[in-house]
C-alpha cells in the first residue's frame, strides 16, 4: 500500500484549486473572441487605429475614406436615372353644381398666389386638371405644384406662408376662407411624387 505524504496531498489540493481558474480563462478567451467577431467593422477599425503609429493610422483612414467615395461613385453610376423635380399632388372633390365657383376661386386667389411663389423661386410650375371619376368617392380635380427638389417641397413652408399672406391676406383670413370652401369642396388627399429623369 502506497502512503501519500502530506506534501503530496497539499500539491493535489493546489492543482484542483487551479482548475476552475484555468477553465475560466479558457471560457473568457472564447467569449472575447466571439465578441470581437460581433463588433461592427467601423468600431473594429477605430479600435485598430489606436494601435497603429500615427503615419500608418492616417494612411488606413485615408484608404477607408477613398473606398467610401469609390462605393458612392459606383452607386451613382449604377443608377440609370437622376432625381428630378418634386410635385405635390392635391386630390380635390368639388360638389356638383359648384365647379364654376371653385374655378373662380382658383383664378382670383390661388393662381395669383402660385404666380407670386414662382416669381419668388419657391416653385417652378403649377397645373390644374379636371378628371372624370370612376366612382363618387374619387377626386374630380387634381392640382399639381412642382418644386425644384424635395428640400424645396418640404422645407420652405415659412417662405410660402409669407408669400400667401402678401397675396391673400392674414393667416386668419385664409383659414376663414378655407372653411367656407369646405362647404362645396373636399381635399381627399395629398402626396408628393418625384420625376425620374432617365439616362
Amino acid at each position: 500500500m502506497k502512503l501519500t505524504t502530506p506534501s503530496a496531498l497539499d500539491e493535489g489540493r493546489k492543482m484542483r484549486s487551479l482548475f476552475p481558474i484555468a477553465a475560466a480563462f479558457v471560457i473568457f478567451g472564447c467569449a472575447t473572441t466571439s465578441a470581437q467577431k460581433a463588433v461592427p467593422s467601423h468600431i473594429a477599425n477605430a479600435v485598430a487605429d489606436q494601435d497603429r503609429p500615427d503615419d500608418d493610422r492616417q494612411s488606413a483612414q485615408d484608404a477607408r475614406a477613398q473606398d467610401t467615395v469609390t462605393l458612392d461613385a459606383l452607386a451613382q453610376n449604377d443608377r440609370q436615372y437622376t432625381d428630378g423635380p418634386v410635385t405635390e399632388v392635391d386630390y380635390i372633390q368639388v360638389e356638383y353644381g359648384h365647379f364654376a365657383e371653385y374655378i373662380d376661386w382658383l383664378n382670383s386667389t390661388w393662381k395669383p398666389t402660385m404666380d407670386a411663389m414662382k416669381k419668388a423661386g419657391l416653385i417652378i410650375d403649377y397645373k390644374v386638371f379636371q378628371a372624370t371619376p370612376k366612382s363618387p368617392d374619387q377626386p374630380n380635380i387634381y392640382i399639381w405644384i412642382t418644386f425644384k427638389n424635395a428640400s424645396a417641397a418640404l422645407d420652405k413652408g415659412v417662405e410660402q406662408e409669407y408669400v400667401a399672406r402678401k397675396v391673400i391676406g392674414s393667416t386668419e383670413f385664409q383659414n376663414k376662407k378655407r372653411v367656407e370652401r369646405t362647404g362645396y369642396r373636399k381635399v381627399m388627399g395629398t402626396e408628393l411624387i418625384r420625376e425620374l429623369i432617365l439616362k
